[in-house]
């Protein structure tokens, strides 16, 4: 078995004008690996940071960052987004998510 292999990591503002950078920093750390997933890494990047920016202190800090790490395990991407936590937003378990709702189903 292979250790997890760092691609790379990458700080951004915590700002939703970051999501784009986030996404195309994720793309290009994946761009040599050719890896059959990419598409689909980017658009849980997409959601996460956009989730660690609304939901989290890092944002309401004035130099607030999310930070996005990614490795590979034997061909298994592993994406961390680490943000600042939040001392008023608690996660909470949605138990009933209509199915035509656009949301509520969290990542």
């Amino acid at each position: 078995m292979r250790a997890l292999g760092l691609l790379g990591q990458v700080d951004v503002p915590a700002r939703l004008a970051a999501v784009p950078r986030a996404r195309r920093c994720v793309r290009e750390l994946l761009g040599g690996t050719g890896h059959p997933q990419t598409d689909d890494a980017l658009l849980l990047v997409t959601e996460l940071v956009t989730n660690a920016v609304r939901y989290s202190d890092s944002e309401r800090c004035p130099a607030g960052r999310v930070s996005i790490a990614v490795a590979d395990h034997d061909g298994m991407l592993h994406i961390d987004v680490i943000d600042a936590g939040s001392s008023d937003n608690r996660p909470t378990l949605c138990l009933e998510t209509r199915s035509e709702s656009g949301g509520g189903r969290g990542l």
